[in-house]
Parts: C-alpha cells; structure tokens; sequence
C-alpha cells in the first residue's frame, strides 16, 4: 500500500506556507502513475499557489514492486559508500525487527532488496528492474565499459542504463542535468549477459545473501572475484551441502536463496 502524508513547506520566494503531500512509501503495481512520476522528474516538485514558484522537495522513499518482487529504499544524504554498506545493514535489521514475518516472506519470493542516496540510481534500479534485469550485471558491464569511456572521451563521466531496444542494452552517458543524456553504446543481451546472470545468482544463493544491499561497480566486482577465484567451493559459511529439510523430512541441496527445492521453505 501507498503511504503519504500532509507537510507545510514555506516558498522561498514570497514566503507562503502551504501544504502538500508527501510520500513514504509507494506500491507501484497500485499507482503506476507515481512511477512515471518518479522517472520524468516530477515526483518531487510542487507548485506555490501564490507565485508559482516550482519548488524541489526531496524525502526517503520506499518503492515497492510486488508483480517484478523488488524494493528500493531511496534517501537523499550525502554519505560515502563505506558509510551506505553500514546504512543497509542498519535498514536490514531495522526491517528485521519490524517484522519478520514480512521479511522472511520477501526472502521467500526472492525480492530484491536495494539502498540508493541518488536520484539517479533511484531511477536506474527502476529501470533495471522492470526490466527484468540482473543489476548485478549491469553494474559489471558499467565498470567494463570505463576504459572505452576514457578512450573516447577522455575523462570519466557517470554511465546508467537506460532501456533495452531491439533487444539491446542502452547505456547511457549522462550530463549535469540527469535528465539530459546522450547514447554512448548499446550492447546485445546475448549468451554473456545470460552467463553472468545465472553465475551471480549461483554465487548469491551459496553465500545465502539476503539483504538490503548497495549495489555499485565494488559491490560487483566483489561478486565477480568470487566467481573467478571460486572462493566460495573452499568457504565453510557458504552453503553447499545437502541439508535436512524439516518439511520434506530428507535431505536436500539449497535451492536459491537457501530454500529447499521442493517445497519452497527456508532450511
């Protein structure tokens, strides 16, 4: 469900206060129209009544997806990426604790659950998962893609995936404005993209990750390391042996997300 709630803000250019509506959380899958909203840049933007004024007012968002199972915890901050991976773990527990029942039913439809302080990964994890793409994968493609970017360009400038037409993957390079952009390279999903995205699922599931996670180009290249060191054979946290499942009564391998594959359950 949809949460919103009424805030007066001031206009900064004849100082009337006014009321608007401000959202919490927003189920997309009930108001589409609010994720169209969210993609063209209008989300946040609210109208003085007295001048006119556009004003920019931003808050924490929680998006959810039930038909593509994935949520996205937006929070305008400026935090360092060692001090995000400490804030999704924080948001983890604080989900956890509020309640389990909930979070252990998202782990059992294998949502995916992500943090972003940007709007424009906010509006990229959309993309991505509407989609229905591996953004674990885009990621990786993204970090591949620099030394073409500096080649070409000379210098680096933030890249995000935009769409995929004709069965390719558009990414894009963005200017200032995020969203003003110009093409820089399409790239087939072919056999490369789908290897990569059953390799990372694979490693996923054996490592039992389930969390609300940052996912950028480190993150990645994390999950890239632990495909091409295959660490994750040799590791006595990762889950790699037959279990017992209580509902099943026998012994099982842990399907995705350590559920057993028969029936669905978490061993």
């Amino acid at each position: 469900m949809s949460k919103n709630n009424k805030v007066s803000i001031v206009c900064p250019k004849c100082k009337n206060t006014f009321s608007i509506l401000q959202w919490d959380s927003v189920n997309f899958d009930e108001d589409p129209q609010l994720k169209e909203l969210i993609l063209n840049g209008e989300f946040w933007n609210y109208r003085c009544p007295i001048c006119s004024l556009e004003i920019e007012v931003r808050s924490a968002l929680l998006i959810n997806s039930p038909s593509k199972k994935y949520m996205v915890q937006y929070e305008s901050n400026s935090l360092t990426p060692e001090n995000i991976r400490k804030r999704t773990v924080d948001l983890t527990n604080e989900w956890k604790q509020s309640s389990e029942t909930m979070f252990n039913g998202l782990k059992k439809m294998k949502y995916k659950l992500r943090y972003v302080n940007k709007i424009q990964d906010l509006i990229e994890k959309i993309k991505i998962f509407e989609d229905e793409l591996n953004d674990i994968v885009i990621e990786e493609i993204k970090y591949c893609m620099i030394p073409e970017i500096t080649k070409n360009l000379g210098y680096i400038k933030p890249i995000y995936y935009s769409g995929i037409v004709n069965d390719q993957i558009l990414i894009l390079n963005f200017s200032e404005d995020v969203f003003s952009n110009d093409i820089v390279f399409k790239l087939p999903v072919g056999n490369m993209y789908n290897i990569a995205d059953k390799l990372i699922d694979e490693v996923i599931a054996r490592i039992g990750i389930f969390a609300v996670e940052y996912v950028d180009y480190v993150y990645s290249n994390n999950i890239h390391n632990l495909i091409k060191r295959k660490e994750v054979q040799d590791d006595d946290t990762v889950i790699n042996k037959m279990k017992y499942c209580k509902q099943c009564k026998k012994e099982v391998k842990p399907n995705f997300h350590n559920l057993c594959p028969y029936c669905d359950n978490e061993i």
